[in-house]
């Protein structure tokens, strides 16, 4: 410590801000608030740490949510005042913890004698966000406290997130005054003094670790018998980072088995011999196949088709393989769950298996795929009418390497996983999967484009977007291209698609919940670009023109509210695919 600090308050928060950055820590998301102050002036101070700053704490959790997603899940912390301002992060918490993000809440709160009392701004807020984090109460700063005890409980607080792969809630309560004063005759140095060497080093007061390298011989003993089969299938739900990525994508190669990979699997816009994409329009496999192994990489899949698929298809073996603990098994049929890190796993495998040979079971559904490609590209060729599929078709061509893709909940993801076509770009495809939730979209996707070095891109539906208007604020300092895809059908348009659309009377006011908004005025309150393009043509010239462009703009599709629907079926109905050689659907 450069200056030492003139009261208590301030020791505390410097000591714990300090060792979170010895942890790792890089990025502290912030709102302002009186109670927070000893925290926050110490954010300020430390020469390590970036802080952005929101107004809005529902917002900012789903902002520190991007952050940390963009940064390939580095930890990320959160600091509020106390109150209601720590319940506003409760749907970024849970988010977090199902999609095993890393964030640390620091919640500031009032001292315990203000507690139960009529004190005002005062919440109960220890374990406030109950099974969705751990929580951590410290004591009121004390100088009968040791501060190894406060470092302690910091370390091992990160410890847990990191380990367990979702938040960690420290609460710390402060009495006043809360901001230090100019003249004091606090003096840190005897509390200090215990630290020893910890004050001259660069680590934390507590180094711990998690050794989860797989061995060779635990791999043979699970699973190699089942891989190393002709009739398997590859399944990939989300992966983390750029290195899983390719490290699935080769074990496709060596396995030579047909590749189903979801949109949020880094692998969507692969082409080659393996991979089956358009799955959700028609599942390129018969239902009479019998599989041998059915191998499931990575997070949960988007596709209802797909899993509606495994779950009636039969096999020998059902293989799971994630780094982390939650079950993904809806259909309850899984023989094998490999709790380990993918690429690890996946470079001892592909040492231990021979090179896949092309033959017919690899190339099971491969010309049925290869149709419907053609299909969907003819049919949303730039002379169509504009129409939600056509934008995301030709939004799946215009995106290059080295962006990221943010992909809204409900129709958004769907309309992607479904219907792009592969071009071999390089992405990073983003979205709040965890409890699939349509708040905090914009906020998530804006964390992304504060840490990723390219253009952002958010494809988004109407009502996410409303949900989540007031983070437009969080791009104003945006200076790489950010372009806002919203799909405006004036509702809930994916209700159209589920059976509660033949309940006629109750279906306008309680399922569509039509508004008869634009975003035109609210784009020209927060300074963010603005277009409606009126064809396919139209978008693909204004989104290439944006795609270089700094700062956010937003491009609103308007069309009618149960077009996609229309579309969907229609693709998904016998004349469509009638056209289809059958025979290559085993």
């Amino acid at each position: 410590m450069e200056q030492l600090p003139t009261s208590l308050n301030a020791l505390w928060a410097q000591i714990i801000i300090e060792e979170l950055a010895r942890l790792g820590v890089r990025h502290v998301c912030l709102a302002p608030g009186s109670r927070s102050t000893p925290l926050t002036l110490a954010v300020d101070a430390h020469p390590l740490i970036t802080a952005h700053v929101h107004f809005d704490e529902r917002g900012l959790g789903f902002f520190a949510l991007g952050v940390s997603k963009g940064l390939g899940r580095e930890p990320v912390a959160v600091l509020t005042t106390s109150g209601t301002a720590v319940a506003n992060l409760l749907p970024a918490v849970i988010e977090a913890n199902q999609d095993h993000v890393p964030l640390l809440l620091l919640t500031a709160d009032r001292p315990w004698e203000l507690q139960n009392c009529g004190a005002n701004q005062t919440i109960v807020q220890p374990d406030i966000f109950g099974a969705y984090a751990e929580c951590k109460s410290l004591p009121v700063p004390d100088e009968q406290v040791s501060l190894t005890a406060l470092l302690s409980t910091v370390d091992d607080a990160v410890f847990q997130m990191k380990r367990g792969h979702k938040p960690s809630h420290i609460n710390c309560p402060f009495r006043g005054p809360l901001s230090p004063p100019k003249q004091s005759s606090f003096d840190p140095r005897l509390l200090l003094s215990e630290l020893g060497s910890w004050l001259e080093g660069s680590f934390p007061w507590t180094q711990c670790a998690t050794l989860n390298d797989p061995s060779v011989e635990s791999i043979k003993t699970m699973v190699i018998e089942g891989l190393n089969v002709k009739k398997g299938l590859l399944v990939v739900g989300a992966l983390d980072s750029p290195e899983e990525i390719e490290a699935v994508h080769q074990l496709g190669q060596r396995l030579g088995w047909p590749i189903c990979a979801d949109i949020l699997s880094g692998l969507r816009f692969k082409k080659g011999p393996h991979y089956r994409h358009h799955y959700d329009l028609k599942t390129p496999f018969s239902r009479n196949d019998s599989w041998d192994t059915i191998f499931h990489v990575g997070g949960r899949i988007t596709s209802k088709t797909l899993q509606q698929y495994l779950d009636s298809s039969s096999s020998n073996r059902r293989i799971h393989l994630s780094p982390y603990s939650n079950k993904q098994d809806p259909d309850h049929r899984l023989t094998q769950r490999l709790l380990a890190p993918i690429v690890g796993v996946c470079d001892v495998i592909i040492d231990l298996l021979p090179p896949a040979t092309i033959n017919g079971e690899a190339l099971i559904g491969r010309d049925l795929v290869m149709d419907y490609a053609h299909k969907i590209d003819s049919r949303y060729s730039v002379e169509a009418p504009l129409s939600e599929p056509g934008v995301v078709v030709h939004l799946s061509k215009l995106l290059m390497d080295g962006g990221a893709l943010f992909l809204s909940n409900s129709m958004s993801i769907r309309l992607m996983d479904m219907l792009a076509l592969a071009g071999d770009q390089t992405l990073r495809v983003h979205a709040n999967r965890g409890a699939s939730g349509i708040d905090g979209v914009l906020a998530t996707a804006a964390g992304v484009a504060q840490v990723t070095q390219g253009p952002t891109v958010l494809l988004i539906g109407d009502l996410a977007l409303l949900h989540d208007l007031n983070s437009l604020a969080l791009l104003r300092d945006c200076t790489h291209p950010f372009i806002i895809v919203a799909l405006n059908n004036n509702g809930g348009g994916i209700f159209q698609m589920l059976p509660v659309k033949d309940e006629k009377e109750a279906f306008v006011p309680y399922f569509q919940t039509p508004h008869g908004l634009d975003f035109k005025h609210a784009a020209k309150q927060f300074g963010v670009g603005y277009e409606v393009p009126r064809s396919l043509k139209d978008f693909a010239s204004l989104f290439a023109f944006y795609h270089s462009q700094p700062g956010p703009v937003i491009l609103e599709v308007q069309v009618p509210y149960d077009q996609v629907a229309k579309e969907i079926q229609a693709m998904r109905s016998e004349q469509w695919n009638k056209s289809v050689d059958r025979s290559s659907v085993s």
